[in-house]
């Protein structure tokens, strides 16, 4: 629908606007190594949790990912087929309905 497309189009600007850059993003993970995090169980919010396919996400394995996952109590672990870490660049249409189905979950029978 319409408010999906603006969901696209809004990131995708932003994507366009910022390309990914592996050498800021190794300086990241670095930074990320060297300081502490929340534990992940603390998290109490629904979080949906987005991964490209093994093999192809070279950034952050999948393993890692579903690992994270399992220590949030309320959590849905997605694997975005035929994508590697950046699947809302990669994918946007097929990222954008997972967030639409999470944020938006089938009425209960």
């Amino acid at each position: 629908g319409t408010a999906l497309a603006g969901f696209i189009a809004s990131h995708l600007a932003r994507s366009l606007s910022a390309p990914m850059s592996p050498s800021r993003a190794a300086r990241r993970m670095r930074w990320m190594r060297a300081h502490a995090f929340a534990d992940q169980r603390t998290i109490t919010a629904p979080t949906l949790i987005v991964t490209g396919e093994p093999g192809a996400d070279r950034v952050v394995p999948v393993e890692v990912t579903r690992r994270m996952a399992t220590r949030i109590a309320v959590s849905r672990c997605e694997v975005l087929p035929r994508t590697g870490h950046v699947g809302l660049e990669t994918r946007p249409e097929a990222y954008a309905e997972l967030v639409h189905r999470f944020l938006r979950p089938p009425p209960a029978a």
